[in-house]
């Protein structure tokens, strides 16, 4: 150690953590839950970490909190080494056994109707030295933010921070019930479906409904007749002889099977879209989300 440098002492590092947990969070409240503390103490690690540096690390006001310039470029440094210690105990912990929780987030209908078998034989195979906890959202995740180890995401990944394995590919169906379309017969061509009663999917996440997109064409002009917010509520409409949707493969394809909905246009299907495994990029990868994604692949389902 180099003669002039003064040892961290444990208190500082646990202000640190204290300090990057409100910098993520932009409220001491918000971040005082997530450490299990009171506000008091959050904001009293602040300020003890702005003495000791000299300068402000936020500008506070009565409803919200935000980095100074300062406090932006010591958060990058501090978080930057908080990764790199959790990653060398990850790897020195955790190397050969999965062990710990293992948080991870899934797209709700992709997971039940695929993966929950093979989650269930993994966590028969880890159970005696791990714990799951499963999100099902159609939002992405925040990993930094939200603390998940693994994602399952559909479509492309864009995000430098994140490593993404390809994992599958899967289609969109425009679908229909048989029952449908004797009441209110079959369109011939896509620019009949403005006259038929089409059901579209619109996530909290996002302000307009998702387009419905097909080869050869720009994203469909239509007007929906009803709109839901989860996959399974609407592919039930539709069996229910209510309208028409489009929908990934996974969703449908039992019913396609079973003669409870048919396919319409498959002609025009767009090409299929990438399901990736996302994790955060990191020297370490832990033993828990290694033997995961292992597992995925070994038992990966049709899709």
């Amino acid at each position: 150690m180099n003669a002039n440098m003064k040892p961290l002492q444990s208190l500082e590092l646990d202000d640190i953590q204290v300090f990057c947990r409100a910098a993520e969070s932009s409220s001491f409240t918000d971040a005082s839950i997530s450490l299990g503390v009171t506000p008091s103490a959050v904001s009293k690690a602040v300020q003890r970490l702005e003495k000791k540096l000299k300068l402000k690390l936020f500008y506070r006001s009565t409803r919200s909190i935000r980095l100074t310039e300062e406090g932006r470029s010591y958060y990058e440094t501090c978080r930057k080494s908080l990764e790199s210690i959790q990653e060398i105990e990850n790897h020195l912990l955790n190397n050969s056994v999965p062990r710990g929780t293992l948080r991870i987030s899934l797209p709700d209908s992709l997971a039940i109707n695929k993966l929950i078998p093979v989650i269930n034989g993994f966590m028969e195979k880890y159970d005696e030295t791990l714990k799951m906890e499963v999100f099902l959202s159609t939002a992405y995740v925040d990993f930094m933010r939200e603390n998940f180890d693994l994602a399952i995401r559909i479509g492309e990944v864009t995000d430098l921070n994140l490593v993404a394995r390809l994992y599958a590919r899967i289609e969109q169906k425009i679908v229909v019930s048989p029952e449908y379309l004797r009441k209110y017969g079959t369109p011939k061509s896509l620019s009949d479906l403005k006259n038929h009663k089409c059901i579209g999917l619109k996530f909290p996440s996002v302000s307009t409904p998702l387009p419905w997109k097909v080869k050869g064409e720009n994203a469909l002009n239509l007007d929906f007749a009803m709109l839901y917010n989860d996959p399974f509520g609407a592919v039930m409409s539709v069996i229910n002889g209510y309208g028409i949707i489009q929908l990934l493969d996974f969703t449908v394809d039992h019913a396609i099977a079973s003669g409870d909905l048919v396919e319409l246009f498959p002609e025009h299907r767009l090409e299929p879209l990438d399901v990736h495994i996302v994790y955060p990029s990191t020297k370490y990868v832990p033993a828990k989300v290694r033997a995961f994604i292992d597992y995925l692949f070994e038992h990966k389902p049709l899709l």
